[in-house]
């Protein structure tokens, strides 16, 4: 059953390597253990199949929340199964199910500011804290570094959402935008 094939991924998983799942798409999909949550009935988690990383939404019964999340539905012998791109759209949708994918006020919190510039490192940027009492700030960049990179606010955010949700980082993480100088930048 793959409800419970995930859940033992979850349970005997020390770290986030990525585990095959052999009861979804003959094995081609592989789970991050630690990106596994559930929340009304669904078992969320991200998954890479190939290169291409998704959040894959898991249901015996299915749910109304199938239908929020752009995707598309997979054949699932046992459970209701729905492959989702990790677009913007489906950030926000996740931000709406699980609180700790939303940046938080550090104060005076220790906090360090990474600012991955592509959009790749922030799953290692946040490893790279564990056993620390740093809180990290992952949505980091500039105006300047947007326009060079030719990324929008939103890519930057969106980047930081799927990397926490990715690695179970649920102690809270930072935002900030440097350099503002228009009310477009805002």
């Amino acid at each position: 059953m793959l409800l419970n094939e995930v859940k033992k991924i979850e349970d005997d998983a020390s770290k986030n390597e990525l585990v095959k799942l052999e009861s979804l798409l003959n094995g081609e999909v592989s789970v991050y253990p630690k990106s596994i949550n559930a929340k009304n009935g669904v078992t969320f988690f991200i998954g890479k199949k190939g290169i291409e990383k998704y959040l894959y939404l898991i249901s015996e019964n299915g749910s109304t929340l199938f239908d929020e999340f752009e995707g598309e539905i997979i054949d699932s012998s046992d459970s209701k199964v729905k492959e989702c791109p990790q677009v913007h759209a489906n950030a926000v949708k996740l931000q709406e199910q699980f609180e700790f994918t939303k940046p938080i006020l550090l104060g005076l919190d220790n906090s360090f500011g990474f600012g991955d510039r592509i959009g790749l490192a922030n799953p290692a940027h946040l490893r790279s804290l564990e056993g620390s009492e740093f809180k990290p700030i992952v949505a980091q960049q500039s105006i300047r570094e947007l326009t060079r990179t030719n990324r929008k606010p939103a890519d930057v955010m969106d980047a930081a959402i799927w990397a926490v949700f990715q690695e179970g980082y649920k102690d809270g993480f930072g935002s900030d935008a440097d350099h503002l100088k228009t009310k477009e930048d805002i």
